[in-house]
């Protein structure tokens, strides 16, 4: 028997191909700033995964060689059985949550067996075989490292929930490999669907009948959103691989794979384990929100720079105005005697061309550098000066040196200061 199921494989790498795209998109658009949010959520992570380790180490019980010794052999046998080199460290938990948990923390593979399940099981010690190696078979196919590499194909509608019900369909094998027949596996599977004192008495192949169930539109649906197959097909699968005969599985309605094409995976369907994708889904909304408009703030903050540093050039050649009749011609730099250079990051230049101010900001910032933001003088009746600045518009009548100034500002509307914008009038 293989102990990865078909599936699997194909599905992991169509996700790390589109995940890779994704992330190399995201690099690239954001300039290496998404970085900083990932550092931001590791930070975030180790604190909080360290919080559930510690609460682990601290209140569940260790399985050791001298401590439940019996489960420890059965852990060791089962990590031996599928290939596991080096055996994680096994706590007991009572919880009031019926099932287990694989976890890591800096670079240590956990593993929690939920108190309630191994009441359950005390009886059928082959079953709880299958109820360890299921959580052995993640951590032997290192689903929890490949989690952040594949995350923006996870969200994905059907590829996303498709994977990781392949992966609960890879560990279920490695659960079989362990258990010493078919019959306990199944039974390992019903521990999580039935009373505990129902699980020896219930029938696995009558419950597996209720796979043909499954074929309805709304429980077709919510198989194709979750990251969990009906425990129904995982019984079925498990009997089927028990005879040495490939699962066969009923359909899914049609019209539910066409609704499903249109609902992003969340990961909150079933376990604590998927349930804690839905701040990474959180986080990565946020941070596609909060780069580009951070970029935005950033950008609108240097041009702010290069307007502060042109305020002296605006008072200067406000006043040659007022001394030469308000004569826009021949007013340049050396009238005002400033000079055009500025070489004052992100200010390149201030040139005054017959009064009209052009800045020219550097800097290796693409959005910034090389661009200009030009400034005109109006001339109001009584003989003020009125600033014009970018793609804002002038009041009717008003002399300006150029009339068709907004052309010449390079930056686009949304980088540039509120009073710059077009649409806003000058008064």
């Amino acid at each position: 028997m293989d102990l990865v199921y078909k599936n699997e494989k194909v599905l992991k790498v169509v996700s790390l191909i589109i995940s890779a795209l994704a992330w190399a998109a995201i690099l690239y658009f954001s300039k290496g700033l998404v970085l900083i949010y990932v550092l931001l959520f590791g930070l975030i992570y180790l604190f909080a995964q360290s919080a559930l380790i510690a609460h682990i180490k601290g209140t569940g019980v260790r399985v050791a060689a001298d401590q439940y010794v019996d489960l420890h052999e059965r852990f060791e046998k089962c990590c031996q059985q599928i290939g596991l080199e080096r055996a994680p460290q096994c706590f007991v938990l009572r919880t009031n949550s019926f099932n287990a948990l694989d976890t890591r923390f800096l670079g240590r593979n956990f593993v929690v067996l939920f108190a309630d399940v191994l009441d359950a099981l005390k009886d059928n010690p082959a079953a709880l075989s299958f109820y360890m190696g299921h959580e052995l078979g993640h951590l032997r196919r290192k689903h929890l490292l490949w989690k952040p590499l594949l995350l923006p194909s996870s969200f994905l509608p059907l590829l996303g929930a498709a994977y990781h019900r392949a992966c609960e369909y890879t560990c279920d094998r490695h659960g079989l490999a362990c258990s010493e027949n078919a019959v306990a596996a199944q039974h390992g599977l019903l521990a999580i669907a039935t009373a505990n004192t129902r699980v020896t008495t219930t029938s696995a192949a009558v419950f597996a009948r209720q796979v043909e169930e499954s074929t309805g539109f709304w429980m077709s649906f919510h198989e194709l959103i979750g990251d969990y197959p009906w425990l129904a097909k995982r019984v079925n699968a498990i009997n089927a691989l028990g005879s040495s005969a490939a699962p066969a599985q009923p359909g899914r309605n049609f019209f539910a794979w066409l609704l499903a094409l249109f609902v992003p995976r969340l990961g909150i369907a079933a376990s604590a384990g998927a349930g804690a994708l839905l701040p990474i889904a959180i986080i990565g909304i946020l941070a596609a929100i909060a780069i580009p408009a951070y970029q935005d703030y950033a950008n609108r903050a240097q041009i702010m720079i290069g307007l502060t540093r042109a305020s002296s050039y605006q008072t200067a050649v406000a006043a040659a105005l007022a001394r030469n009749g308000g004569r826009f011609e021949g007013l340049d730099n050396q009238a005002i005697s400033l000079p055009s250079a500025v070489n004052s990051p992100p200010v390149e230049s201030i040139r005054v061309v017959n009064a009209a101010l052009v800045i020219t900001y550097s800097g290796t910032n693409p959005s910034i550098a090389g661009q200009r933001l030009v400034l005109v003088p109006e001339v109001t009746s009584s003989g003020t000066v009125v600033w014009v600045c970018g793609h804002a518009g002038a009041p009717a009548g008003a002399r300006l040196p150029v009339t068709d100034y907004p052309r010449y500002t390079t930056f686009p509307d949304k980088l540039l200061p509120a009073q710059c914008r077009a649409g806003t009038a000058t008064h």
